[in-house]
């Protein structure tokens, strides 16, 4: 069954939501689905999965399907940044924009661990930039990382409508 299939109605027959806690319990045991067992599983990416009727979907789009009883136009956004936290009140529709400015943490391989640092091997120092308006914005170039990573934050804070942080 396709996902723009899956209506609410057809949800709430096979699933309840807490929007308190942001878990999922299974209201019937069908296949590999127990009746009463906390349905879906983190993946790699650290989002909460749930597959119904065998079509995998993220446990956010379908927490906000069974609140407001219908698909999210846009994205959906975790406001504290963990992806498995599915409680209502952490989740909001945001735009692609807005969900990417509520970024938390560097990506993989950051040489620094920190959001926003970079190192420039040629001068030997840290620097910062962001990007705003379609831009990039320089931030300056910085002793250390932990110096550049406060100015991106501060920066973020200050030009980024969706930031959380």
């Amino acid at each position: 069954m396709a996902v723009k299939n899956l209506t609410a109605a057809k949800v709430r027959h096979l699933l309840d939501y807490n929007g308190d806690t942001g878990k999922f319990v299974w209201l019937r045991s069908a296949g590999k689905a127990v009746a009463g067992a906390e349905a879906g599983c983190i993946r790699d990416d650290g989002y909460v999965s749930i597959c119904v009727d065998g079509t995998h979907v993220l446990a956010h789009r379908l927490a906000m399907l069974l609140f407001f009883g219908q698909w999210p136009k846009n994205d959906v956004d975790h406001l504290n940044g963990d992806r498995a936290d599915n409680r209502i009140l952490n989740l909001r529709p945001a735009s692609v924009q807005v969900n990417r400015q509520n970024v938390r943490a560097a990506k993989a391989g950051s040489a620094s661990g920190l959001l926003g640092a970079y190192f420039d091997a040629r001068n030997g120092r840290w620097y910062s930039n962001i990007r705003a308006g379609g831009k990039r914005v320089p931030l300056g170039r910085f002793d250390s990382a932990q110096h550049a990573h406060e100015a991106y934050i501060a920066a973020k804070r200050r030009l980024h409508p969706g930031c959380t942080i």
